[in-house]
């Protein structure tokens, strides 16, 4: 489906920049200026041979939208922009279960039951919590939109992700 990239050739006049980004491991792809694209065969976080004057990147890893850096490449020093953060693609997934349970992905807190919360792709640990109530966790692997329907039974005890802190004097 993806054709494969042809290879950036770093010339002897190239400049250097040492490229990083959140999470690491994103392919480092030289834009050129008709807007196709060279793989350069790094991957973040590595120093990377570029021609020198401002050059356009595009970081790209699974899971991930694209994203792109300028880079001012000057041949003298290493150029080092800033660290890209990489934004996870994320589908809508509907949470189906009895009203009024609070929907967690990891310790963050996405809505209360029924709903519809964005998640990223990949495997993903849900809990739901409810006062009153044992937290009910479920394993899922969110590939495409989708509807999770949360199998198991209610248990009275007590919340480990809704208790809320003591205040000391």
């Amino acid at each position: 489906e993806k054709a494969k990239l042809a290879e950036y050739k770093p010339a002897p006049a190239d400049g250097k920049a040492f490229i990083t980004s959140d999470p690491a491991g994103a392919a480092i792809l030289l834009v050129t200026a008709d807007g196709g694209k060279l793989n350069t065969g790094k991957k973040t976080p590595a120093l990377v041979q570029l021609p020198v004057g401002n050059r356009t990147l595009e970081l790209t890893l699974a899971g991930f939208k694209p994203a792109t850096l300028n880079v001012d490449v000057d041949g003298k020093a290493i150029a080092k922009p800033g660290t890209v953060t990489l934004t996870p693609i994320t589908v809508p997934v509907d949470i189906i279960f009895e009203e009024g349970w609070h929907v967690f992905d990891g310790k963050a807190d996405k809505g209360t039951t029924p709903c519809t919360v964005e998640l990223p792709l990949g495997p993903r640990t849900l809990t739901l919590a409810k006062e009153g109530y044992l937290d009910l966790t479920q394993r899922v692997d969110i590939k495409v939109q989708t509807t999770v329907e949360i199998k198991q039974k209610p248990s009275k005890g007590t919340s480990t992700l809704l208790k809320t802190p003591v205040a000391t004097v």
